[in-house]
C-alpha cells in the first residue's frame, strides 16, 4: 500500500522493503554521503558535523569522496565513519569513477544517498538512479 507516492517517509517504507532496499533490520538504515572532495572547506565541515551527529543506533553513516584523501579525511576516520575515496581528479576519470561509485553502492546497499556539492550531486543522481536508491541533494 503506497500512501505517499512522491515521498520517502515512513508511509513508503513497505514499498522499499518489498524492493529489497532495506538491507538492515527495520529500525537501522545506511545513509551514504557523497561529496566532491575533502579539501577542508565549509561543505566538508558540515558533512562531518552531520555524519558525527547522526543517531548511530538507527543510522549507519558512510562517506564517499569523489576526490583523493584531503585535510578532513582523518577526522572521519577518527570518528569511526566508513570513508571511501574514488580519486576522480579530472573529466577523463569520470567513466571509471562512475563505475566505481556504482560498485560501491551495490556493495554497501545504502537506504538513501545524500549528495553534497555539484559534482557529487551530478554523479549521485545518475548512478543512484541506475542502482535504484533514493537520492537527497542539497
Amino acid at each position: 500500500m503506497r500512501i505517499n507516492p512522491g515521498g520517502y517517509g515512513p508511509e513508503t517504507q513497505l514499498d522499499f522493503r518489498a524492493k529489497g532496499l532495506f538491507p538492515l533490520p527495520d529500525n537501522h538504515y545506511t545513509v551514504m554521503y557523497v561529496i566532491s572532495g575533502m579539501k577542508g572547506g565549509g561543505a566538508e565541515s558540515m558533512l562531518l558535523k552531520t555524519a558525527c551527529g547522526i543517531n548511530r543506533s538507527r543510522f549507519n553513516p558512510v562517506v564517499v569522496s569523489l576526490g583523493p584523501p584531503g585535510m578532513t579525511s582523518p577526522f572521519f576516520k577518527d570518528a569511526g565513519i566508513d570513508l571511501y575515496h574514488i580519486n576522480m581528479q579530472s573529466i577523463y576519470n569520470l567513466p571509471a569513477g562512475m563505475l566505481q561509485l556504482l560498485r560501491l553502492i551495490r556493495n554497501i546497499r545504502p537506504t538513501i544517498i545524500h549528495a553534497f556539492m555539484f559534482h557529487a550531486d551530478f554523479c549521485s543522481r545518475i548512478i543512484g538512479r541506475l542502482a535504484g536508491v533514493p537520492i537527497l541533494s542539497l
